[in-house]
């Protein structure tokens, strides 16, 4: 699980203009992962991140089953995560 800089952020502490929102298109059928079901303390993902609790961490976002030709739009700043399994092709901000 992981999530890319918004354009504010990229360009406050990077000096970049652009965030990364990415769009996913999707090659075989699966699950993936993308953003938080409900507001979530940063000491728990902190605490989550540091267990490596991948369970919990995943079962803090949306699930959502794609099947071969869905296309995801993943905005800058949403932790999202690819399920096993799944092939796609990532286009990038």
């Amino acid at each position: 699980m992981h999530a890319h800089p918004p354009a504010a952020l990229a360009h406050e502490h990077w000096g970049r203009a652009h965030g990364k929102a990415e769009a996913w298109f999707i090659l075989t059928a699966g699950e993936v992962h993308l953003g938080l079901q409900h507001d979530v303390e940063e000491s728990e993902l902190a605490q989550l991140v540091a267990e490596q609790d991948t369970e919990r961490m995943l079962a803090l976002l949306h699930h959502l089953t794609v099947q071969p030709g869905d296309v995801v739009f993943v905005p800058a700043g949403v932790l999202h995560s690819v399920g096993a399994g799944v092939l796609l092709v990532e286009l990038q901000e």
